[in-house]
């Protein structure tokens, strides 16, 4: 069966830390947020993306956490949070394993503000620039899907499409394995970001404290591709 390993940066209150590693050794609860699973038919959105609000209604809503592909952009988000500089929370990285298909790519950092505009009114050099970046950071197929859907204006089957493309299984791959690093909004700084949904379980294999002290990277992140320069 394949697994994939992905990070989760968290922050905790200190008061309770150790219940809380604890608890969460035993297992990793999702979050309160739930997301609606376009999993059986994302195939169906892609051709028919104005369909999105109907299949939104009749789709399951599925609890789920945010996760990177690699330790160093789950640590980045994981001590964002003031207080976790303040000594008030402690931030972890939770490692878990999970299946293939309890992932989807998250566009709110910035894959969202690029997919949401049509290549055909945007400025050649810029156009050029979101490709690459399309690319590199989600592979071929993203790129085709995306040219292949320029003449498609109306804003909500833009959205549609958005999620269909989240949910693709060879976007999925060619992002989880990504080396490339994205500067997006917000100070956030990471190679891939996936939504893990946690209809089924992710287990957790390792649990990492990183304290209060957010210096504490494993490595020194530089940006590849910054949003400021795609807009």
């Amino acid at each position: 069966m394949k697994f994939y390993t992905l990070y989760s940066g968290i922050n905790v209150d200190t008061e309770n830390l150790p219940e809380l590693l604890t608890q969460l050794q035993a297992e990793f609860e999702p979050g309160k947020v739930t997301f609606p699973d376009h999993r059986p038919h994302w195939q169906t959105l892609l051709q028919n993306p104005g369909l999105l609000k109907e299949l939104e209604a009749d789709s399951s809503r599925v609890p789920f956490r945010y996760a990177c592909g690699d330790f160093a952009g789950a640590s980045r988000y994981a001590v964002r949070d003031p207080n976790v500089r303040k000594g008030k929370k402690a931030a972890l990285v939770v490692e878990l394993h999970v299946l293939p298909e309890q992932l989807v790519v998250d566009f709110r950092d910035g894959l969202g503000f690029v997919l949401q505009q049509t290549p055909v009114s945007l400025a050649p050099d810029i156009r050029k620039k979101r490709e690459d970046f399309l690319l590199a950071c989600y592979g071929p197929r993203l790129l085709e899907l995306y040219q292949n859907t320029g003449h498609i204006k109306d804003t909500e089957e833009r959205d549609g499409l958005l999620n269909a493309f989240t949910f693709c299984p060879d976007v999925i791959e060619h992002h989880y394995r990504n080396g490339y690093v994205f500067a997006g909004r917000y100070d956030t700084l990471f190679r891939s970001a996936f939504r893990v949904l946690l209809d089924l379980p992710a287990i957790p294999y390792n649990i990492i404290l990183l304290g209060n002290d957010h210096r504490q990277h494993p490595e020194h992140l530089v940006a590849d591709f910054h949003l400021s320069d795609l807009q």
